[in-house]
């Protein structure tokens, strides 16, 4: 996925189930509007998601079964963040109480990850509509 962080205007990455796609996630710190990044079951994709930390814009991290690891205190910094999917992500790691300063989220899934905390969180998330922390 290089290739993509020579594209500072992109705005949605979506790729599904592919198993010859490999690199880090890390070339996004390329692409400050990226709105909506997918990954789902590209088990080669990998890096730290504090490269997040960086898409101010985004809506969707929809990343289950990839290799991608790091705190997910790093959403924080995407308060328009409507869809987030790390599911069965399991070098996911951090308190959940991060999730509550996401006030536009209508799902969650943190399935099978290294996350903790106390689901009180989502009393601020009144739109909540799917949250899966199983």
């Amino acid at each position: 996925i290089a290739v993509l962080g020579k594209c500072p205007g992109l705005v949605n990455a979506a790729f599904r189930h592919c198993r010859k796609i490999t690199g880090d996630i890390g070339v996004f710190a390329n692409c400050p509007g990226l709105q909506s990044a997918g990954f789902a079951f590209c088990q080669k994709i990998a890096g730290d998601i504090a490269v997040l930390g960086n898409l101010t814009k985004a809506t969707e991290i929809n990343m289950p079964r990839t290799d991608v690891s790091g705190d997910i205190a790093v959403l924080g910094k995407c308060p328009g963040l409507v869809n987030a999917d790390l599911s069965h992500c399991r070098k996911i790691t951090g308190d959940i109480s991060v999730l509550g300063s996401l006030t536009e989220a209508t799902e969650i899934n943190m399935k099978l990850t290294g996350v903790t905390g106390d689901i009180k969180v989502f009393e601020h998330t009144k739109g909540l509509k799917e949250v899966n922390m199983g």
